[in-house]
């Protein structure tokens, strides 16, 4: 409940709501999309702990099949095919032997249709949208409108008369651009439910050159892919990096700019992956190179985290001996504690991604190919006359990275 905005409770009581009905149409409703979240993740991670389920082995069936989608990035598919087995008595749980496996389509899974679009009257650009009368049930329910309507649109409103610099993009939702957000510092901030940082920015722009608003969703890493596999957002961002498998399920933007892969460790470390054996290491889920470092470190050293402040937790706690991350956001994270150092990781023949800087890109629907081409084209152009590096610079990034990215 402290999530609700201060004004949203002031604005129910300048309407009259009383306090009961103030909790029951303007506070809850909105504090619920907060909660249900992380309780989801509570209970899924309650239910994998319980002693029944670590007799059937769950734990180990849905490490290994997201460590699969991982690679595929077809969660959909691998994790249904994980649900079916726990249920099916044939099935041993790894491998899956007596499922039948379905795969998934060349487009991924169907969209999943969304709610009915609000359509209010009057200016379509106006926030205030106009609900009719009839009690305090409405007007909460105007508050409730207001408060969706301003969540969907980006710092200041789309000019009327707006040109868009590339005809035929098409959206999800008309000419709102839903874009899901995994924070990852500095690429990708979040403070008080409100974006910032590179990508963001970059997206705003590229927003603005299209006449487009902007509605900013939070994910999880591994539900970032899965989520524009399904059509549930336009664009993805959170430093995605350019890999071919990706771009087998999505389209992938012109490169914004390069990062490379870096150790974080409350010891001090010269970068060398080789010297991480026998030690435990933590990763995000989502990330491209949790396949080789298995490998090279054996399956049991590698920690996979579903957010990265979980493991940075377990990092200053002791419980993984470093935690590999991409460059830009391990020196965010090493500048807010102290106590932990940032070592560049050296180049290993057993890890792709040690080898050469990656590309970041970002995600978009693989359906949505005008919207693909009309980025594409706007990000050349904020690369060509420097915006992108002002970006960078903005948020302590070398902006020379970008003359490797265009």
């Amino acid at each position: 409940m402290n999530a609700v905005p201060a004004g949203q409770r002031e604005a129910s009581r300048a309407l009259g709501l009383s306090r009961g009905a103030e909790l029951r149409f303007v506070v809850l409703p909105q504090a619920v999309r907060t909660i249900v979240p992380p309780l989801a993740g509570v209970a899924i991670l309650l239910f994998q702990g319980t002693s029944l389920a670590f007799a059937i082995a769950v734990p180990e069936l849905l490490s290994r099949a997201y460590n699969a989608a991982t690679i595929t990035y077809q969660f959909t598919a691998t994790l249904t095919v994980a649900a079916r087995c726990t249920r099916r008595s044939p099935c041993s749980p790894s491998p899956c032997s007596g499922c039948p496996v379905r795969a998934a389509g060349p487009g991924g899974p169907s969209p999943r249709p969304g709610p009915l679009p609000i359509r209010p009257t009057g200016d379509p650009h106006d926030p205030d949208v106009q609900v009719p009368r009839g009690g305090r049930r409405a007007a909460a329910r105007r508050v409730r409108v207001r408060v969706r309507r301003s969540r969907s649109r980006w710092r200041g409103s789309v000019p009327a008369n707006c040109e868009p610099a590339h005809g035929g993009v098409q959206t999800l939702s008309g000419k709102t651009l839903s874009v899901s957000v995994y924070v990852s510092p500095p690429a990708t901030l979040s403070e008080n439910n409100t974006f910032s940082g590179i990508e963001p920015e970059i997206v705003t722009e590229l927003a603005k050159a299209e006449c487009l608003a902007v509605r900013m969703r939070p994910v999880a890493g591994a539900a970032l892919i899965a989520g524009l596999q399904a059509g549930r957002a336009d664009v993805g961002i959170g430093a995605i990096y350019h890999t071919p498998e990706r771009a087998e399920t999505l389209k992938l933007s012109t490169p914004l700019y390069q990062d490379g892969m870096a150790l974080l460790s409350p010891s001090t470390l010269d970068g060398d992956i080789g010297a991480l054996r026998g030690k435990s290491v933590g990763v995000v889920q989502g990330t491209s190179w949790i396949a080789d470092l298995r490998k090279v470190l054996g399956p049991d050293a590698v920690h996979v985290y579903q957010a990265t402040d979980g493991m940075i937790t377990d990092l200053r706690n002791g419980r993984v001996d470093a935690a590999v991350l991409n460059s830009s956001e391990a020196s965010h994270r090493a500048k807010q504690s102290p106590g932990l150092k940032v070592a560049q990781v050296k180049p290993d023949p057993g890890v792709a991604a040690s080898r050469t800087r990656s590309d970041v890109v970002l995600a978009i629907r693989r359906d949505a190919t005008g919207l693909a081409k009309a980025f594409d084209d706007d990000i050349r152009g904020l690369l060509a006359k420097g915006t992108i590096g002002s970006i960078l610079t903005k948020y302590g990034i070398d902006p020379r990275l970008v003359s490797g990215a265009g």
